[in-house]
């Protein structure tokens, strides 16, 4: 995982040292601002105060005249309107706006519609449209949808309905027939970012009053939040303003759904509404009909209470399918040979469509490539993209689109169907888009604002970072590289022991910290290169630091000795014993190395056996070790297989079947650790000196008896596990060695499966017929 900064944005300490004074702010706060390209004052003052912040009126919308004319006529006449939306939190809240708007005015002969996501799909269709004709209605008002439907509302036009569509999504080349309000049609940068919810709001403040504004912006403010718009300029406000008004309770239907879906919180922040309560709305339209969500937020319900718990519930239903959906697509990544594609398109007819966007932005996170996920219905293919920084979705797709029989979204997120027949070459075609990309664009990464101490990490400095809120896309919670963190109070946390609590100190001031689906196993020895985000941790009244982990690696210098490694390099020198005679192996020069561990990202593995190795290895790689993923000992059972480097690997207690090629790098004769690897694929020795082990792996025929006396208690007893990790009597080394050498003679077993290490009826056997121990006395 490589670790890059934001900005490299210039600026002196007279720079830092001006910010101190001006705004009364810390040092880290000063070099945050800055970071950010905030160096004036004026600049600082617009990004702080929020209330400065212009709200532009709805009626600069593209084409929003048009649209206000066409419904004053409407309701000057009595017609019926339809509003349409989008089955998602944008389309919901968008929806529920504009119904309450046109209630207030007192306008009855309105009705909304939100498709059935698995029956329908996203957009406008012609069921429904004929279903409007039905009802007689004239108009229909979409959200959060309507750009990319101009076949559809071609059809609308030949039923005499009239269409305006309030998007947000990128417009294709061909508009459709209707009055299109859309941010994207005008040359306004600053709108651009308008999440459909608010599209739909800016119509209503253009037709009825701009201060309407303020009376919904609560709920602008959870689709602003869930659909992961820039919260930049205008968005800034609509969220500060829909969370004050959250906060107070001024819609009651929300707060009832708030407080189903927020336990033991006084004050609602971002991340509340991201993760608890925008999944909540959206579960809605998922795993079943959306339409009792905008009952909800229209006040149409005579039990809100009642409906908030069915959404509380219809959320933990779709993390049910979820977890299923995503443990399926884990298992089938597991066969696909990652180093030959960038972007991952998977298909399952009976995958659930309503968790497809949510799993794969989660497989995007973790494997850093583009992902498709689809299913079927109704015989066609239909599908979630997610993309990662740097790749436009929309683009991609578009360039597919002979292949395509729909498609719609924008740069990161996009939805499409397709025929089962041609799936295969819309990957071939995917594919040869992403190629036109930098390889480095899909390298693991993860980025972070500025460099910081644990001791600048404390409570001023906590409430001096609401002066960055609200956080979100665009404006992101500040990310800081702690270097050589020392950790604490390690502890595993979760039914599968998936997160951990730990203290970070790199400057004599541990601050609590929390990680959360990380498994890597920590050592109090060993210093790390890790970076965090800070926020508050209210609990039981008390308000603390807390940070969390976005990513944690071993601290790599030119020496690695942050942690003593020699008895692990003992270890892994030893295994080079293992019946080593006659081992037939493959050779590769260390010249190859380097450009084949680059030459894709996935499934290399190199394996330092001593600390010449160490040294060699580090010289080879320099400052790119940064884009490897380095581990000292072991790699977790749940890492995925990106390129890896392992000091000191335990050979034998490790599983790297992850790995389709393992290099083994050592100073000394390691015939045996290779015939320890037999079993995975493509293993090469690259540069053995066939330098003998020295005599501090002899093991005496007096220490064996020793040994194997406690072997055998401590197996009957099932400790076996505990005891071959070293003891004070013994070291790791002369423990794996007598297994070892018991094992070649008969005197005990090893297995695969629990338990490892079992006996056998053997009473007397020649510890002096072991090749292991031969091969010991001949290093002597």
């Amino acid at each position: 995982m490589k670790y890059i900064k934001k900005n490299k944005a210039e600026y002196t300490q007279d720079d830092v040292m001006t910010l101190m004074h001006d705004f009364n702010v810390s040092a880290l706060t000063a070099n945050l601002l800055l970071s950010r390209n905030l160096k004036n004052k004026s600049d600082i003052e617009n990004f702080i105060n929020i209330d400065q912040i212009d709200i532009i009126p709805g009626i600069n919308m593209p084409n929003a005249p048009e649209a206000v004319a066409r419904i004053e006529s409407a309701m000057t006449s009595g017609e019926k309107i339809a509003v349409y939306g989008d089955y998602d939190v944008d389309g919901i809240c968008g929806v529920s706006i504009v119904i309450n708007a046109f209630k207030e005015i007192g306008y009855d002969e309105i009705f909304y519609y939100i498709p059935n996501r698995i029956k329908e799909g996203y957009g406008l269709n012609t069921s429904a449209i004929d279903y409007f004709k039905e009802e007689n209605c004239t108009l229909i008002i979409t959200v959060d949808c309507g750009i990319s439907n101009a076949i559809e509302i071609d059809y609308a036009n030949t039923k005499g309905i009239d269409v305006i569509v309030t998007d947000h999504h990128t417009p294709p080349e061909l508009l459709p027939n209707a009055i299109n309000v859309n941010p994207k049609l005008s040359d306004n940068e600053d709108t651009h970012t308008y999440c459909g919810a608010v599209v739909a709001l800016k119509l209503m403040c253009a037709l009825i009053d701009e201060e309407l504004f303020f009376d919904y912006c609560d709920l602008a403010a959870i689709a602003t939040i869930a659909d992961m718009v820039d919260l930049l300029g205008e968005n800034r406000k609509i969220v500060k303003y829909g969370l004050q008004r959250i906060n107070k309770q001024k819609n009651k239907n929300i707060k009832f759904l708030v407080d189903e879906c927020v336990k033991n919180q006084k004050t609602i922040r971002v991340d509340d509404i991201a993760y608890f309560v925008a999944p909540a709305i959206n579960a809605s339209g998922r795993v079943d009909q959306a339409d009792k969500c905008v009952e909800l937020f229209t006040n149409n319900t005579e039990m809100p209470q009642e409906t908030a718990s069915i959404l509380s519930n219809d959320n933990l239903n779709r993390r049910m399918i979820e977890k299923s959906t995503m443990q399926q697509v884990s298992s089938m990544i597991e066969d696909i040979d990652l180093s030959s594609i960038r972007g991952i398109i998977l298909y399952k007819e009976n995958w659930h469509p309503g968790v497809l966007g949510i799993v794969a932005s989660k497989i995007k996170n973790k494997y850093f490539r583009p992902v498709i996920l689809l299913t079927k219905n109704n015989d066609i293919l239909v599908g979630s993209a997610r993309s990662i920084e740097g790749v436009n979705m929309h683009d991609a797709i578009k360039y597919c689109k002979q292949y395509v029989s729909r498609f719609g979204g924008h740069f990161m997120a996009a939805g499409l169907s397709l025929n089962e027949n041609d799936l295969n070459m819309f990957k071939r075609k995917f594919e040869e888009y992403l190629m036109n990309y930098d390889i480095e664009l899909f390298f693991p990464k993860v980025l972070y604002d500025i460099d910081a101490k644990t001791e600048d990490l404390n409570d001023k400095f906590l409430q001096e970072l609401e002066l960055f809120e609200p956080f979100g896309k665009g404006n992101p919670s500040p990310t800081f590289l702690l270097e050589d963190v020392l950790i604490d109070n390690y502890k595993k946390m979760g039914n599968d022991n998936q997160h951990f609590r730990c203290k970070l100190d790199n400057s004599s001031n541990p601050i609590s910290s929390v990680a959360f689906s990380n498994t890597m196993s920590i050592s109090n020895l060993q210093k790390y290169r890790t970076i965090v985000s800070i926020n508050k941790n209210e609990w039981n009244g008390r308000t603390s630091l807390q940070a969390q982990i976005k990513d944690i690696k071993p601290s790599i210098h030119k020496d690695v000795g942050n942690k003593d490694l020699e008895h692990a390099y003992d270890l892994s020198l030893s295994q080079g014993l293992y019946g080593s005679l006659d081992t037939v192996f493959e050779e590769i020069v260390i010249d190859q190395i380097k450009e084949k561990i680059q030459s894709s990202i996935f499934g290399k593995l190199l394996l330092v056996l001593d600390k010449d190795a160490e040294k060699k290895c580090l010289s080879l790689f320099d400052n790119e070790i940064d884009i490897l993923d380095v581990r000292f000992e072991t790699i977790e059972k749940e890492k995925i297989n990106t390129n890896t480097i392992l000091f000191a690997p335990d050979i034998q207690e490790n599983d790297f079947s992850k790995y389709g090629e393992i290099y083994l790098l050592s100073s000394y004769d390691i015939k045996g650790c290779y015939k320890l690897l037999h079993d995975y694929n493509n293993v090469y020795i690259i540069n053995n000196h066939n330098r003998g082990l020295n005599s501090k792996f002899t093991l005496d025929l007096k220490k064996l008896r020793e040994i194997f006396v406690i072997i055998k208690s401590e197996i009957k007893s099932n400790k076996i596990d505990s005891f071959i990790n070293g003891t004070k009597q013994y070291e790791k080394w002369e423990i794996r060695i007598a297994l070892q050498i018991f094992s070649e003679v008969g005197l005990i077993k090893v297995q695969k499966r629990k338990p490892r290490y079992i006996l056998t009826d053997i009473k007397k056997v020649k510890v002096e017929n072991s090749i292991t121990y031969i091969t010991i006395q001949e290093g002597k």
